[in-house]
């Protein structure tokens, strides 16, 4: 918060002043990348090429998700092409599987039909909403007959991670607490989780008389999971008796006091 614009021809009139002060956290973003390591084994990508009788043959020639950030609770969308590759015309029926990281293999999306051309394409759109916490899964796009599923024409597989949810929380001061004025500013503190390579925690102040934004100086982020800043509720002689809202954010980009 720029003190000094509004300091500067203040005389320092009162050395104490309590301020009342309403305190809300923000829940910042997530973010994801497209995993390579996984465990795929118990995904049917894994029993080979499969191939039908060559009359009827059909193949996944790729896969895409996105966004390209994911977080549990979120819907992971996955378009995929697929090719017919026997010498008749034929439906295919599409499904999605997904592989969680302790191995167990469910059918998330299906009823998906497809009629292709000799050598014909067609893209697929599919989803998964993501449920279980953050590590490695597994994915495939598989190709079926239809109803018994016994009959594998095609397969494509694709790991993805999720992240933690990141989450911020202001410990310190509480909701509702009333603060005296320091020079040195208020100690704020809190928690958070699953901050982003790259990203900051920044403080803001709103007061509700006037409604406007003041962020406020940069404060320390430590490896066990705790924060702190120096933040300033009005200037010394000007404030006291005034509601405060105080914001601990995540951002990529480094905001200017």
């Amino acid at each position: 918060m720029n003190r000094k614009e509004d300091a500067m021809n203040t005389p320092n009139m009162v050395s104490a002043l309590l301020i009342s002060l309403a305190v809300f956290s923000l829940v910042g973003g997530g973010f994801v990348s497209t995993a390579s390591a996984a465990d795929c084994s118990n995904l049917r990508c894994d029993e080979g090429s499969p191939s039908g009788d060559g009359n009827w043959d059909a193949d996944v020639t790729s896969i895409t998700v996105s966004p390209s950030t994911i977080r549990s609770g979120e819907r992971l969308s996955v378009n995929a092409l697929i090719k017919n590759t026997g010498k008749n015309a034929g439906t295919f029926n599409i499904l999605l599987r997904v592989q969680s990281p302790n191995g167990d293999v469910a059918v998330v999306d299906e009823n998906k039909i497809v009629h292709l051309s000799v050598g014909g394409t067609d893209e697929v759109s599919l989803s998964y909403t993501v449920t279980g916490p953050s590590d490695e899964y597994c994915l495939s796009v598989e190709i079926v007959d239809d109803p018994s599923r016994s009959h594998l024409f095609g397969c494509g597989c694709r790991s993805f991670s999720v992240a933690p949810t990141s989450r911020i929380t202001i410990t310190n001061p509480k909701d509702g607490e009333e603060i005296t004025w320091s020079e040195e500013g208020y100690h704020a503190r809190g928690t958070y989780s699953g901050l982003p390579d790259g990203f900051n925690i920044h403080t803001i102040v709103r007061p509700l008389t006037t409604g406007r934004w003041w962020v406020q100086r940069g404060g320390g982020v430590h490896s066990d999971g705790n924060w702190e800043a120096s933040v300033f509720f009005g200037i010394e002689d000007r404030g006291a008796g005034e509601d405060y809202e105080l914001y601990a954010v995540m951002t990529e980009e480094i905001l200017e006091e």
